[in-house]
């Protein structure tokens, strides 16, 4: 029984060491390029919005996506980016979110001509590596709030590409404990993927974005 108890700690600190391990290495990667002020974002040809659902409860709007999609819209309108790549999950024909985030962008005025949907966005790790291998691209903005921005500026600068994050704001509640616990778990398998260079489920033909403009 004792060696069982023992054997059982012993587990138990080695698996949250290497939790702690990834969680620290994640963060540790691009404070300096975490914008929180338009002004201050230098300008690049595609801002890469990623997706989640707008409304979880069809009814109310979900305030992170709402966030999401007013901060892409600021870079839009204030020039900062030419054109917005909205990456999210398209599991069933009951839930498609770069559908939604384009809906909202368009209702706020920016043209559909320069918007590019990535349906196969299902997870962060998807979104980043589909950025540059179906879209051809290298330098842009990633726009989430910060808790998930660090997770996908980790993924991107491991895989070869020069992004930056520009924050939108969190709900006005704050990040919940829930989606924080979540984070956490996520940035562990972040570090599994970027460690086994796992591929994206889905890859696709090229549909390069025109960053010449």
């Amino acid at each position: 029984m004792r060696f069982a108890v023992k054997y059982t700690l012993i587990v138990l600190v080695t698996i949250i060491s290497l939790g702690l391990f990834a969680n620290l290495w994640v963060l540790s990667h691009g404070f300096d390029k975490l914008y929180f002020e338009t002004d201050s974002v230098e300008h690049s040809a595609v801002g890469v919005v990623l997706g989640t659902s707008s409304s979880p409860d069809g009814v109310r709007i979900n305030s992170y996506f709402e966030e999401r999609m007013e901060a892409a819209f600021r870079l839009y309108e204030k020039g900062k980016v030419n054109h917005l790549l909205l990456s999210g999950d398209n599991s069933s024909i009951y839930y498609n979110e770069p559908r939604d985030m384009r809906n909202y962008l368009i209702s706020r005025g920016v043209p559909a001509e320069d918007i590019t949907l990535d349906y196969a966005g299902f997870r962060t790790y998807d979104s980043m590596l589909r950025a540059k291998e179906i879209f051809g691209l290298n330098d842009f903005i990633i726009i989430t709030q910060k808790y998930h921005g660090s997770r996908a500026l980790f993924i991107a600068k491991k895989n070869g590409m020069s992004a930056k994050v520009y924050v939108a704001g969190d709900p006005v509640d704050g990040v919940s404990s829930k989606q924080m616990v979540r984070e956490w778990m996520a940035r562990i398998v972040a570090v599994m993927d970027v460690i086994t260079n796992r591929k994206p489920r889905f890859y696709g033909p090229p549909e390069f974005i025109n960053t010449d403009v």
